[in-house]
């Protein structure tokens, strides 16, 4: 899903920060321990399977199947896949599937796996009824890779304690010998999206009324994947970002990217938002998908503050992720034609009453490459005939009612009295040739 260049970009991100991280525990950020970064990872386990097997001969029918299994820390929603790469593989379902349309797998909800009761995720599939490509037999044996996609909806958490400490507070503790408060590291349950929270170190210093403090929220992409977003169809795109802020802590509406929601009181807990409603920019993911900094600044109401007090902010992702898999096929060539023409009507199993110089209609389809033609045949492309004497074409139509093809012909003299005849038909196309006949279709009378 990600290009070779974002998952370059975002490697060198993640060595950069790392030696940040290092470089900011050797000057006491924190007391040197605090972990600056929370690592996220797939939700899914995901394959693809196409019988058990990797070779197909051209235009062979198959099935394929996408697997689905639950290895993450969350309940998984509205779970579906599609195909891509498919590259000539065509759908023989009835309708006509489209490869590339989602469809949900057997159970959408995929419910976490569950160590403490040896419980395993839950686990969904999905089929598809395929036919392979058109290969010649005279042409190299065709190479493809098909692709398998899972979409689902899932969400990343975190909670992050903020420290408050008044100065006399802190000479006292440095009097009596304690330890300094220190700024505990994110808590962080992540799916493929991670998150971690920088904020002051080593605690919020509360000198007057009001003491301002920045809050800055890392996401990074550290799933095998991609963002969608569902509702705008955009890629790398997050469906909605939440920030609890806790009574004793209020918010700079000026200074940060999140929309403040419901109660302004500073005596309540508080909803921050960003969502395609509220500063919807602030949901891509940049550098090719990987990552995202938000940023807020807050202040801690000394009133709240005795001494010593904790905060905890509360940090919500909610997103659409895309896992793939992929499976490499080969498509050998056979004899079979590309053109298959198939009599609909009328067959010998439902016939037809046809006069000498009457006109009568002949319903059929083309496939060619396992693919319907709709279009672009004419009259001059088709030929009906009976027992080998040509009917008479009159005009040709495509029914999208009844997707087929409809020839209406006018019956010839077949010199003899009432009998049973086979119908012919002759179909070109594309420089290609096909036919199909029907024995004892037709019910031939000179006479009415």
């Amino acid at each position: 899903m990600k290009t070779h260049h974002s998952q370059r970009v975002k490697l060198l991100s993640v060595l950069v920060l790392v030696a940040v991280v290092v470089f900011a525990g050797c000057i006491g950020r924190g007391g040197g321990d605090r972990k600056f970064l929370n690592f996220g990872e797939d939700a899914l386990k995901i394959a693809i399977d196409t019988e058990g097997r990797s070779t197909f001969d051209s235009l062979q029918q198959f099935t394929v199947t996408v697997t689905a299994e639950n290895i993450g820390k969350f309940d998984v929603f509205n779970v579906t896949s599609r195909l891509q790469g498919y590259d000539g593989i065509t759908s023989t379902e009835t309708p006509r599937a489209q490869l590339s349309d989602e469809r949900s797998l057997s159970q959408s909800t995929l419910d976490r796996p569950q160590p403490d009761k040896k419980v395993a995720g839950g686990t969904g599939s999905v089929d598809w009824d395929v036919a392979a490509p058109f290969v010649p037999v005279d042409s190299p044996d065709r190479e493809l890779i098909l692709t398998g996609e899972a979409i689902y909806d899932t969400k990343s958490l975190a909670t992050q304690r903020v420290v408050a400490a008044t100065r006399t507070h802190v000479v006292n503790l440095e009097a009596r010998g304690e330890a300094v408060p220190v700024m505990p590291e994110t808590d962080a349950l992540n799916g493929p999206i991670a998150i971690d929270v920088e904020i002051p170190v080593p605690y919020v210093k509360v000198i007057g009324k009001r003491n301002d403090f920045p809050v800055r929220i890392h996401l990074n992409n550290d799933g095998s994947g991609t963002l969608l977003n569902r509702e705008i169809g955009e890629f790398d795109f997050l469906s909605k970002v939440i920030m609890k802020v806790p009574p004793g802590v209020g918010i700079d509406a000026r200074n940060c990217d999140f929309v403040q929601i419901g109660t302004t009181d500073i005596g309540l807990e508080k909803t921050l938002i960003i969502d395609l409603s509220n500063n919807r920019q602030k949901l891509r993911l940049l550098e090719g998908g990987a990552t995202r900094d938000m940023n807020c600044r807050l202040y801690a109401d000394s009133e709240f503050v005795t001494g010593y007090n904790t905060f905890d902010l509360s940090i919500a992702v909610y997103y659409t992720y895309i896992q793939d898999v992929s499976k490499r096929l080969l498509i050998k060539g056979t004899e079979q034609a590309p053109l298959t023409i198939r009599i609909l009507e009328p067959t010998e199993a439902n016939t037809d009453d046809w006069i000498r110089n009457t006109v009568h209609s002949v319903k059929f389809e083309a496939i060619y490459q396992n693919i319907p033609v709709t279009t672009a045949l004419t009259l001059a492309d088709v030929r009906a005939a009976l027992d080998g004497t040509d009917a008479e074409e009159i005009d040709l139509t495509f029914d999208t009612a009844q997707d087929a093809w409809i020839l209406r012909v006018r019956t010839p003299d077949m010199g003899t009295a009432s009998a049973t005849f086979d119908l012919t038909l002759d179909v070109n196309f594309q420089a290609e040739s096909g036919s199909d006949t029907e024995n004892d279709a037709i019910n031939y009378s000179p006479t009415p």
